[in-house]
């Protein structure tokens, strides 16, 4: 099969397209045919080997796994005995772990707990930019007590994190105001936002307006902007953000308070079958409209990842197979 592999850590130059033999499927796998994938911030972290700390788990030196691709979409090819929920033929998308070989390749292996059945009326390319972003968007959400009274403030809204916290507060009811720069306010419009801060025009934390919830999604700005923003029981919630940021977080998030109703929140979300089928039914639903940056070739994966990791992306950068 064709699979773009890495065999030491770096830039994205140092992928290649090559010609591999097929993962062998064990009692407990499916073995999926990749028909779309896409590119997220995981994924060059695990590319770069950074932070360091991720290397005890990914390998010191060089990678253990040499395939990236954490969100897939695809068609069941083979089921392990072992397997119930999913038969031969079956279209499912789901989110690879990083000590496995991931899905920019022909075909993958996943365990049915990675995995949900995709709506037939959803393409391939949708399916895919949703498992990992909408996971985070979902679960940082639920992290924040979210409800159809609140009222929320996400800052990096444009993003594929962003877009979809947009999406997934407006399916709960909350009223959403979302912070990005000039060139992202359609994509925040089109997202559902009730309200948009142009941080081009407008240093958007001098206003007087004050949030139920913050939302930090990849935010830059330093914690203390954050807590001014909140209500006296507001919540504020990390979502990603560089290893100085979330250092940053842990350093300082004793000093934040002032109102010791409010709460600081930091969370890495995990695959969850039951979320992943939320999703799914809420693509379904057309409450998720993922927006698509762009749409790369298999063989065409380095300047995919290139076009990511310079920051060109407006949504979700996605690799179709098929």
């Amino acid at each position: 099969m064709k699979a773009i592999k890495y065999i030491k850590y770096g830039l994205p130059k140092n992928v290649s397209y090559e010609e591999i033999e097929k993962p062998t499927i064990n009692d407990d796998l499916v073995l999926v045919e990749i028909h779309s994938a896409s590119i997220n911030q995981a994924d060059l972290y695990l590319l770069q080997g950074k932070p360091l700390l991720l290397r005890l788990s990914t390998g010191l030196f060089k990678p253990k796994n040499n395939i990236l691709g954490s969100d897939i979409s695809g068609v069941i090819s083979l089921v392990g005995k072992n397997v119930t929920e999913f038969k031969i033929g079956d279209e499912v998308f789901g989110e690879l772990g990083m000590n496995q070989d991931g899905g920019y390749a022909e075909y993958a292996l996943a365990s049915p707990k990675q995995l949900t059945k995709k709506p037939k009326e959803i393409s391939h390319s949708v399916a895919a930019s949703v498992p990992m972003a909408g996971l985070t968007a979902l679960q940082g959400l639920r992290l924040a007590n979210i409800s159809k009274d609140s009222n929320i403030l996400i800052y990096g809204a444009s993003g594929g994190v962003g877009t979809f916290m947009i999406q997934v507060a407006k399916s709960f009811g909350a009223t959403v105001t979302a912070v990005v720069s000039t060139r992202n306010i359609e994509v925040a419009k089109n997202s559902g936002a009730d309200h948009i801060i142009d941080y081009n025009k407008q240093v958007w934390y001098e206003s007087n307006n004050t949030y139920d919830i913050v939302i930090a999604a990849n935010g830059e700005n330093k914690l203390k902007v954050y807590r001014d923003k909140l209500t006296d029981s507001g919540i504020f919630v990390m979502s990603g953000g560089s290893i100085k940021q979330l250092l940053g977080f842990f350093i300082k998030k004793p000093f934040m308070r002032k109102k010791k109703e409010r709460q600081f929140l930091n969370y890495v979300a995990k695959v969850n079958k039951d979320d992943l089928a939320i999703l799914s039914n809420m693509l379904k639903n057309n409450q998720l409209r993922p927006y698509i940056d762009k749409e790369f070739s298999l063989k065409d994966t380095e300047n995919a990842l290139s076009h990511f990791y310079e920051g060109k992306t407006i949504g979700k950068t996605i690799i179709k197979l098929k």
